[in-house]
């Protein structure tokens, strides 16, 4: 039997633990009841360029190795990382419900341009899974 090497192992570290930052993100909010307007649908895998979508309050990364940085922070607990990537312009945090348009598309990832409220007309990056898109 091959043993792994601890280097091919670590190379799939980052995204093991992405999918299992959306698994306890899901997770933690299956219970919760709250009211959502009936034109919005919960179904990220069918999100195209062009879609209208509503984002969570989350730090958006400006590139998708931004987004990527952010995630592997997040799972480090280093609240410290995210504020230096917000302060020197890397991601910026958008409000509940915000709205944008989604301007391109990665297997696990949307890039979105902001619609309205403080960073309209801005371009960041976030999962697909944490996005709502509006029919």
């Amino acid at each position: 039997m091959k043993q792994s090497d601890p280097a091919d192992i670590a190379k799939g570290l980052p995204a093991l633990f992405f999918i299992i930052a959306v698994a306890v993100f899901m997770v933690s909010t299956c219970g919760e009841k709250e009211s959502k307007p009936a034109r919005e649908t919960s179904a990220p895998t069918g999100v195209v360029s062009g879609d209208i979508v509503t984002l969570p309050y989350m730090p958006l990364g400006t590139t998708s190795e931004n987004y990527n940085r952010l995630v592997q922070l997040a799972n480090a607990k280093d609240a410290a990382g995210w504020e230096n990537m917000l302060s020197n312009g890397q991601a910026f945090l958008v409000a509940e419900g915000t709205k944008a348009r989604v301007i391109g598309t990665k297997v696990l990832q949307l890039e979105v341009r902001v619609m309205d409220g403080k960073y309209e007309g801005q371009s960041g990056w976030i999962s697909r899974e944490l996005v709502k898109k509006v029919r």
